[in-house]
């Protein structure tokens, strides 16, 4: 296969992507190594190449290394990357964070507040961003793991539904919803209410559970 057939798929690629989202070198590697075949450094190679004569094109932007992007055009010119969502895809990455505080409780629709950051609960709070972004990494005292996001993140719902403004008509039922829809086991919710979230969290989720107040 020549360079053009890289080239071309790396092309078809960045057609695809919609407009201001990052994307990333090694995603776009890859999969080139996966169509053609290669081990992963060759594939970063020609993917690199690709890339630049994308950006020597004008459609596509670096955002910085390793991250491009298409811009958004405007009357008023280019328009650079959202930063948040460059920020909430590294904080998130395979599992590893998710949204909390009141952009959590907006998400779920227990609230229609939007607040001015956007709080996340994630394994890499320590990360610290070069570029500008509202979104704040938040430390947790568990491991965010795949199989226990979904649990955090309804405790969490309930937690910051104490202490933050809620309109939605009924709360409590939407948030059992959840548990049901998510399939989340009832006893895994309450061990971990216990071991991690405060009492008032605990006898919300005990009550939503089973219907009864504690």
């Amino acid at each position: 296969m020549q360079n053009k057939g890289y080239q071309s798929f790396v092309d078809a690629i960045i057609e695809k992507e919609p407009i201001d989202v990052p994307i990333y070198t090694k995603d776009v590697a890859e999969k080139v190594a996966t169509e053609f075949n290669l081990p992963i450094d060759k594939a970063r190679a020609y993917t690199n190449v690709a890339l630049k004569r994308n950006l020597e094109r004008g459609s596509t932007k670096r955002f910085m290394k390793g991250v491009y992007y298409k811009p958004i055009k405007s009357v008023f010119g280019e328009k650079n990357l959202n930063g948040d969502l460059l920020a909430l895809a590294q904080l998130t990455e395979n599992d590893s964070g998710y949204i909390t505080g009141a952009t959590l409780l907006n998400k779920l629709g227990l609230s229609t507040l939007l607040p001015k950051n956007v709080q996340v609960a994630t394994n890499r709070y320590r990360t610290r961003f070069t570029y500008k972004t509202s979104v704040v990494p938040v430390r947790v005292p568990y491991v965010i793991t795949k199989e226990c996001i979904k649990y955090f993140q309804i405790l969490d719902a309930i937690k910051w539904m104490n202490k933050l403004s809620v309109d939605a008509i009924d709360p409590k039922l939407l948030i059992k919803q959840y548990i049901i829809n998510w399939g989340c086991d009832s006893t895994k919710l309450i061990l971990l209410a216990k071991k991690y979230y405060d009492t008032d969290t605990l006898k919300i989720i005990i009550e939503i559970l089973f219907e009864k107040e504690v």
